[in-house]
């Protein structure tokens, strides 16, 4: 026999004595697996002539003999580019495979051919110059190929083989290769998905699937349960069936499958599926954009109009899931042709939802790949898809209360701006659209968090006009609704002056029925601490007990935060001493760390830096164990008298303790020279890049401790070491942010190197980072101290007017003696500011109207015949490239386009013969029929 081609050394010397014995015998007892090369001098015979001889000796040997059968399935079989030929498989596979209909093949088994049939079908894969996945441990594992497409190229066949166990009676062969635990939980969110998808159809009044299919929570169980069910589909053809509609594909598989890369929940208990897309997709995605006009949409329309009703009826959703699935920054113009398509109603209502919902779970991951040729604004990218959802919206979606899924009302508050997310919201309400109680509450929050009370609370009261009496009242007890009031209570202050409007929302809140608790009195005492309405803050607190409530955790440390807020935060020591002893108490790590910030903030005016570490060391101790300050203070781990304080057992120190310490160590050291804080430094330093303490690792990893050794060095003037530290951080700390930048650069200015300041500017604009007010007021400043006047009207520019009038500011310029020049710069510059914003703001103006004008298309179709003034339908050319048969024996043709393989590049060179009014466009040259 010939010798075993042998692809890897590796495996045949790696091989143990044991095993060779049972390989022994593959040399003498011939396979049961028949052989898939010819004899390499014997003449192969027909396709035919071997079928029938196989299936007489079959027959034959099995009326003789009654052993028992093996059903051995080909492990080479292999499927060419074109089903119906697959004699044209190129390469080395095209004398070696076989058919798949002639290798499935039954042979009579002894019982020496049922001892040898696993040996042999082993060696038979060893030999294979491709990758071999085994698993299983069964005896009778047969070999099976899977034939899959690569999801790049469609016309590519990725052939991989696996040896799989043989699966018991009622279970999937797919579900032996996964453990135990994975296909549990599969298992027990399926369940899941179909309980809710019970219910949801139990709660409609209309169950028809004609009335269901447009309900856009409907469609988004039915995916997740189609992709739970078949988990271990990895292909999708949508090449199998022509028609209006992918009735052998439904939408629902298909938008399921694109589902899978989006989502991590199903992509967790899936695999990842390939899209195998029709061919005239990329045909009529070159016709419509052969020119690049992506940003041209009327031009686009009107290619798109120049189709036939067929023709745009059976294309419209095989060309919007290639666009979603391959060029999504391309398909929202799409989806506002489509929308505007009059002829396309009625058939188009949930495939326009679905793909809005796919493209906003792309804009919330904010992932946009530049091979997928998005814009690089990330900003405006997601602007135009809000304003082109309420265009979608209002043209096509309005009409039909549940078409959009929530999962797409829930992106799109997360999506859009402040001012966008009023639009939206305001456009659903007056349309009728369906919103549940979690999407209401999801709007409630984002209008919370961008400052918008009023439209906050406005949400919650929709929510109370929806709701029914009785569920109302069981709906004011959820906790998820309490936090949303919360939430827009305290985001009210996200601007101080906005202070006065507390009142208000507590009386709004208290008026939908919602009982104020403990989290509600938090809130109100935090915003009075934070506005220094210490009194208001306090009578709440006092106030607690008559309303039957208790003070928390969050009460104490609220109070006592805002204490070192007031202009004498001395004042509240007695308060500051009962809230340690509830620290002590409540064994409350953070409770003792807010109080020690108290001694901190009350001791910092004191001049005897020293004073003040001893008392803060003795305030730690009192909460916290001493090995970390013992490694901090000094390499031999000595502790000072301070450190050998005794007591119960210590809390876990928290990192922000620890700053505070490090921070008081490093103005003591300050008081004793330069050499000290280096020497702190590199203490800290060392415990960092050895990882001796867990806390100071911790600590280290933000960019705070380190600034405030930087601002010691600057103080000091210690250029170099300030400059090594920023290396330091560059290197292997965290990464300097602004406000690193910006002490570096204001003690350059301090020191009238006003060069070496410029150059940490300019190096501050080469990392990326955005100069924030307090750059430009240090610019501003260090300006004014050199007497650069022109640089002061440069910089003015950049400054909002409220920071113009800082009292620095102000010193700083009245010390220019040019006032006269000074004066001229400054009115120069806030004329030119002026005239620049009023330019901006028209812009914007012009801008807003733009994204949120509908179409012109939109009025040409509107007059009469809605394609009066559209060139005649346009035929696709009829090229000779490699044709794919689809249609079926004794189905009639559709007329729909020719279904051909497309290489995109080739037929964007040649030219198109079509005739627009009678016309023709052929050239004069007849050698184009050559080509």
């Amino acid at each position: 026999m010939p010798p075993v081609r042998v692809p890897n050394a590796s495996f045949i010397a790696s091989a143990e004595l044991p095993i060779l014995p049972f390989l022994a015998p593959r040399a003498f007892v011939e396979s049961p697996i028949t052989r898939r090369s010819n004899h390499h001098n014997v003449r192969p015979k027909s396709k035919q002539e071997h079928q029938m001889k196989s299936r007489d000796d079959l027959s034959g040997s099995n009326r003789v003999r009654k052993d028992p059968v093996i059903k051995v399935p080909c492990s080479t079989t292999c499927a060419s580019r074109r089903p119906q030929d697959r004699s044209t498989a190129g390469g080395l596979l095209r004398s070696t495979h076989r058919s798949r209909e002639s290798a499935k093949t039954e042979f009579p088994a002894t019982s020496v051919e049922l001892r040898y049939a696993q040996i042999a079908a082993f060696a038979h894969q060893s030999t294979r110059s491709y990758r071999v996945r085994s698993s299983g441990s069964r005896e009778d594992a047969p070999c099976v190929t899977r034939i899959s497409r690569t999801r790049a190229a469609p016309s590519r066949i990725a052939i991989t083989r696996h040896v799989a166990e043989v699966a018991p009676e009622g279970e999937t062969l797919g579900m032996r290769q996964q453990s135990p635990e994975v296909v549990a939980k599969r298992e027990k969110a399926l369940a899941l998905e179909r309980e809710r998808l019970a219910t949801l159809v139990a709660h409609e009044l209309n169950q028809d699937m004609s009335s269901l299919i447009k309900h856009g929570q409907y469609r988004s169980l039915c995916r997740r349960i189609t992709n739970l069910e078949q988990w271990d589909k990895t292909a999708l053809d949508l090449c199998k069936r022509r028609g209006p509609l992918l009735k052998r594909v439904p939408l629902i598989q298909t938008f399921a499958a694109l589902d899978r890369a989006l989502y991590p929940g199903i992509g967790k208990h899936t695999r990842r599926v390939g899209i195998i897309h029709d061919p005239r997709c990329v045909r009529v995605m070159a016709l419509l954009y052969r020119h690049n006009e992506r940003n041209k949409t009327q031009q686009i329309w009107d290619k798109w109009m120049a189709f036939s009703l067929k023709i745009r009826q059976s294309i419209y959703q095989r060309l919007l899931i290639y666009l979603l699935h391959r060029k999504p920054a391309r398909a929202l113009q799409f989806l506002r042709i489509l929308s505007s398509d009059r002829l396309l109603e009625g058939a188009k209502a949930e495939t326009l939802a679905d793909a809005l919902g796919h493209l906003s779970k792309i804009h919330k991951r904010a992932t946009y790949s530049s091979k997928e040729e998005w814009l690089d604004d990330k900003t405006m990218i997601r602007h135009h898809f809000v304003s082109g959802f309420i265009q979608i919206f209002l043209q096509a979606l309005a009409p039909h209360r549940t078409v959009c899924s929530q999962d797409l009302l829930h992106n799109l508050a997360s999506i859009a701006s402040a001012k966008e997310l009023k639009k939206v919201f305001d456009c659903l309400i007056e349309n009728r659209a369906y919103l549940g109680f979690d999407t209401i509450l999801h709007y409630a929050n984002a209008f919370a968090k961008a400052g918008d009370a009023t439209s906050a609370l406005g949400c919650l009261h929709e929510l109370r006009a929806l709701s029914l009496s009785e569920s109302w009242d069981a709906i004011v007890d959820r906790e998820r609704l309490r936090w949303t009031c919360a939430l827009i209570l305290r985001k009210s202050m996200s601007e101080a002056r906005n202070y006065h409007e507390t009142p208000a929302i507590i009386a709004a809140i208290a008026r939908l029925g919602i009982k104020i608790n403990i989290l509600l009195y938090n809130i109100v005492m935090h915003n009075a601490m934070e506005a220094r309405d210490y009194a208001t803050a306090f009578k709440v607190y006092n106030a607690l007990e008559e309303n039957g409530l208790k003070a928390d955790k969050y009460t104490y440390s609220i109070l006592l935060h805002g204490c070192t807020l007031q202009s004498n935060p001395a004042m509240f020591s007695q308060f500051a001493q009962y809230c340690a002893d509830i620290a002590y108490e409540t064994k409350d790590a953070w409770i003792a760390t807010d109080y020690l910030y108290y001694i901190y903030i009350r001791l910092e005016s004191d001049t005897e830096k020293s004073h003040v570490a001893v008392l803060l060391r003795e305030t730690y101790l009192r909460f916290f164990p001493a090995e970390t300050l013992e490694l901090l203070r000094s390499r031999t781990g000595n502790a000072d008298s301070a450190s050998k304080a005794t007591g119960a057992p210590k809390l876990e120190p928290t990192p922000a303790a620890l700053y505070i310490i490090i921070q008081a160590e490093i103005q003591e050291a300050l008081t004793l020279g330069t050499r000290q804080v280096l020497g702190l430094y590199h203490r800290f330093r060392m415990l960092m890049q050895q990882d001796s303490d867990p806390l100071v690792t911790e600590l280290g990893k933000d960019p705070i401790v380190w600034n405030a050794f930087l601002y010691a060095f600057c103080q000091k003037q210690q250029f170099a070491s300030a400059s090594q530290l920023i290396k330091d951080m560059t290197n292997g700390g965290p990464q300097p942010n602004i406000y690193t930048w910006n002490i570096f650069m204001q003690a350059f200015f301090k020191s009238g190197q006003v060069e070496a300041a410029e150059r940490v500017f300019k190096i501050l604009r080469s990392r990326g980072i955005d100069p924030d007010q307090f750059t430009q007021g240090t610019l501003l400043r260090g300006y004014a101290k050199a007497r650069l006047i022109d640089r002061i009207g440069e910089t003015m520019l950049h400054v909002k007017s409220e920071d113009e009038m800082a009292p620095d500011v102000l010193r700083a310029l009245a010390a220019i003696p040019d006032r006269n020049k000074l004066i001229y710069t400054l009115e120069k510059a806030r004329i030119h500011k002026e005239a620049k914003a009023q330019e901006k703001a028209r812009e914007e103006v012009e801008v807003e109207e733009r994204r949120w004008k509908l179409p012109d298309f939109v009025k040409v179709a509107s007059k009469g015949d809605p394609f009066s003034e559209l060139p005649a339908p346009v035929r696709l050319p009829r090229i000779r490239v490699r044709a794919r048969a689809t249609y079926q024996a004794g189905v009639p043709e559709e007329p729909t386009l020719p279904d051909v393989r497309f290489d995109a590049p080739r037929i964007l060179r040649q030219p198109l013969r079509f005739s627009i009014h009678g016309r023709s466009n052929k050239p004069a040259n007849e050698s184009w029929r050559k080509k």
